[in-house]
């Protein structure tokens, strides 16, 4: 900082212009680096009681000596106060040089301060230590707060410091996305991450809205995708999680927890039939999956097959109990559910639905003794017997 404004002061001093002996006094401080005394010697005519120091208080290079100096102090709004100074004691100066100097300060500062700062925050998340890497994070953050109270016109600045604020988990960063924003309404990136930013503050609603928003730039990210599907769905907005969830299958086609994720969806919408086609394909493609949707397609197929029933047609409802069965016999046949007793529950209704009451009774049982083996073992659980 002090670099800057001895560079910039050097500058202007070879420039002219209007005079004073305490003004003339500043610049040899200055001139000699001694900022301190420069500071001293300026402020004391600049600030004195009014009706002194006219000559020195109508000089705009000397109030804006005075904001460099007020900004090596970290005195901002001091700062910014002189330079306003400087712009209106300028007004009608067509050249304007003065003012001209005092937002190339304010832009070069801030702009060394967020590029400090984004150094410093790429820096710290190469660091492993998470004391040392904290301690980074803050420092990054006191710099991009520098560039910010020395330049609130740059969008970027708000964005770098929401994302930072965000990491430190310290508040503002809801406003610094909001401002960023306001700056610049239609930044992709800072649409997008105030989307995430809602979505892991369970502000789905809010959420969905930034994202199909940022979707509009980029309708092709399957990671905004996957985080508006799962907002719908938190919000209980069922049929736009399913049309969420379908654009980013067309992404993937590969990816089987997208059929997994569908499942309760087309269930809780009543579409049976789609929830036994997505379900028997997350228990295709891994008979160890989620116990979910062994019975989500358990009940979507006894729906299906209470219907049948009802119009007496008992041959269409065996065929969907033999096709059931297959599925939980898979589910069985696995280490992961075969002794889950709510699997063996769905068997027994399965074989009293195709006539098999030996094998039905003999499921039923299993799924007793299971169930009962269960609260046993959860009991032991709650009482510090177990340890797991």
């Amino acid at each position: 900082m002090k670099q800057v404004i001895y560079l910039l002061t050097i500058a202007l001093l070879a420039c002219g212009g209007k005079s004073d002996p305490l003004l003339t006094a500043a610049k040899l401080e200055l001139k000699g680096k001694r900022l301190d005394g420069a500071y001293t010697k300026l402020s004391k005519g600049l600030y004195s009681e009014a009706g002194k120091n006219k000559n020195l208080k109508s000089i705009p290079e000397a109030w804006l000596e005075m904001g460099k100096l007020h900004a090596e102090k970290k005195e901002y709004k001091k700062m910014h106060a002189a330079f306003t100074k400087v712009k209106e004691l300028e007004a009608a100066d067509k050249e304007k040089k003065f003012s001209k100097a005092a937002e190339n300060f304010v832009k070069a500062s801030g702009n060394q301060n967020y590029n400090a700062s984004v150094k410093i925050y790429n820096d710290a998340l190469k660091i492993s230590d998470e004391n040392a890497q904290m301690k980074k994070f803050k420092e990054a953050l006191t710099r991009v707060d520098n560039a910010i109270s020395f330049d609130q016109s740059e969008a970027a600045y708000y964005s770098l410091r929401a994302q930072q604020r965000g990491v430190l988990k310290v508040d503002g960063a809801e406003g610094d996305y909001k401002k960023s924003l306001e700056l610049k309404p239609d930044d992709a990136n800072t649409i997008k991450s105030l989307g995430f930013y809602y979505f892991n503050h369970q502000k789905y609603d809010l959420a969905a809205e930034k994202l199909n928003e940022a979707l509009k730039h980029d309708a092709t990210n399957s990671d905004m995708l996957k985080y508006r599907s799962y907002a719908y769905q938190n919000v209980g907005k069922y049929d736009k999680a399913i049309a969420s969830y379908k654009e980013w299958q067309k992404l993937e086609p590969n990816n089987t927890s997208i059929s997994a994720s569908l499942t309760p969806l087309y269930y809780a919408t009543k579409d049976y039939q789609k929830a036994i086609e997505s379900a028997t394909e997350a228990i295709n493609n891994d008979p160890n999956c989620d116990k979910s949707q062994y019975t989500y397609m358990a009940n979507s197929y006894f729906t299906q097959i209470n219907e049948l029933n009802k119009e007496k047609k008992r041959n269409e409802a065996k065929a969907l109990a033999s096709t059931c069965l297959a599925l939980l016999e898979k589910g069985i046949e696995t280490e992961t559910h075969k002794e889950n007793g709510e699997i063996w529950k769905y068997m027994s209704y399965v074989y009293a639905t195709l006539g098999k009451s030996k094998l039905a009774k003999k499921a039923e049982r299993q799924a007793k003794n299971l169930a009962k083996t269960e609260e046993h073992t959860s009991e032991l659980q709650s009482r510090g017997h177990l340890v797991c």
